[in-house]
């Protein structure tokens, strides 16, 4: 069973995981730009990245069943360490899409198996915990932006780069440290059956509609701030990591809420609302309307 002590590592490397993911991907975009790559290249290298999230999903949920957590997070930070140092050699456009294919590996493996260790190891509510994860997740991104920011303020990118890859190698030897999980064989036929459940399809379409405007976002969002809103550095690391913040300290008392009473549909179903309305008000451009929408996001 879980211990204290191996709930709160878990919780740890979720957020240093959160927060290298921010030091780049946010500013990808801006990057990307700067190194004269289209609007066409930038969106092709994110959906790269999208779609392999897709294609390593399934693949990902069968090898933690099979193996450990831990073993398959040291190799998919050691992974993310190779990416950002490829990307300090080489900014050809197919370099760069092989490069955003394996951050997308990095990036869906890791999430993939810490959701599989937290939910292996769990002993106590799953609301509560999940409550917990949601809220490491949510400061590292928040930190990560921050950080980045700053970085980007005096020192640039190139040694943001560096940073995220030596950062990933620590990461990857301090998940050998984590819980060991029980693996099993589980075959493809029983995974079907569990997909196709009504419930299970009806789930993954609201996420599906909910995850469309993540494109959108990894796309272009970023070149908003600076080019439509004219925030720098630091006013995009404020201005995005600031809702972010709120956002972990709600899901940590959701989290409890919903141990106590099971409202699950209530609370989907006003996140949805209020998020969906954010998302397309947070475009107007006045920076305190923009800003006010992307907290209600």
């Amino acid at each position: 069973m879980q211990t204290e002590k191996g709930h709160n590592l878990i919780l740890l490397l979720v957020y240093i995981k959160h927060v290298i993911f921010q030091l780049t991907f946010f500013y990808f975009p801006i990057y990307l730009n700067d190194n004269g790559f289209s609007g066409f290249q930038i969106g092709i290298l994110m959906s790269i990245f999208s779609i392999t999230g897709l294609i390593i999903l399934f693949p990902a949920g069968i090898l933690n069943d099979r193996f450990l957590s831990r073993s398959l997070l040291f190799i998919s930070f050691l992974i993310g360490a190779l990416c950002y140092f490829g990307i300090l050699v080489s900014n050809i456009f197919i370099v760069m899409a092989i490069i955003f294919f394996f951050l997308g590996v990095n990036n869906n493996l890791s999430t993939t198996s810490f959701n599989s260790l937290i939910y292996k190891t769990i002993n106590n509510s799953k609301a509560k915990a999940l409550g917990n994860l949601t809220f490491a997740r949510s400061l590292g991104s928040a930190s990560g932006l921050l950080i980045s920011s700053i970085i980007l303020l005096k020192l640039g990118f190139n040694l943001l780069f560096v940073i995220a890859a030596l950062l990933s190698i620590i990461l990857a030897l301090f998940c050998l440290n984590l819980p060991k999980t029980k693996t099993k064989f589980v075959s493809i036929l029983q995974y079907k059956t569990n997909f196709l459940r009504k419930e299970v399809i009806f789930f993954a379409i609201i996420m599906f509609l909910n995850a469309i405007h993540w494109g959108a976002e990894h796309t272009v969002y970023s070149l908003f701030l600076k080019n439509n809103l004219n925030l720098g550095w630091l006013g995009m690391g404020i201005y995005m990591s600031i809702p972010i913040i709120i956002l972990a300290i709600t899901a940590k008392k959701i989290g409890i809420k919903l141990s106590k009473k099971k409202d699950f549909n209530s609370i989907l179903t006003f996140g949805l609302l209020f998020s969906g309305t954010g998302h397309i008000l947070m475009s107007i451009t006045p920076l305190a309307i923009s800003f006010s929408f992307r907290i209600l996001h």
